[in-house]
């Protein structure tokens, strides 16, 4: 069994959420977002293809959380990571 947290979903939606899908933002703000604005979807991407190499561990059985715990014993809460059993 393997289990692993990818710190780096949670660290970069703390930073760079509120520049996430914003509208409306000037001056400095807009400077930022169009420098890191996508930064929380490219992290998840990048968990998501780290997952994706562990998936592919022969005799593997994994379930992907992206971070916080599960809503319930039926399944984990994920975003943007796959989810395998």
């Amino acid at each position: 069994m393997l289990l692993t947290y990818i710190e780096a979903t949670d660290t970069t939606a703390h930073l760079f959420s509120h520049l996430f899908r914003a509208k409306g933002l000037s001056g400095e703000l807009a400077a930022q977002q169009e420098r890191y604005g996508h930064a929380v979807e490219q992290m998840y991407r990048y968990a998501d293809q780290i997952v994706g190499e562990y998936l592919q561990v022969p005799e593997s059985k994994s379930i992907a959380n992206s971070g916080g715990s599960p809503r319930d014993a039926n399944g984990p809460r994920c975003q943007a990571l796959r989810c395998a059993s």
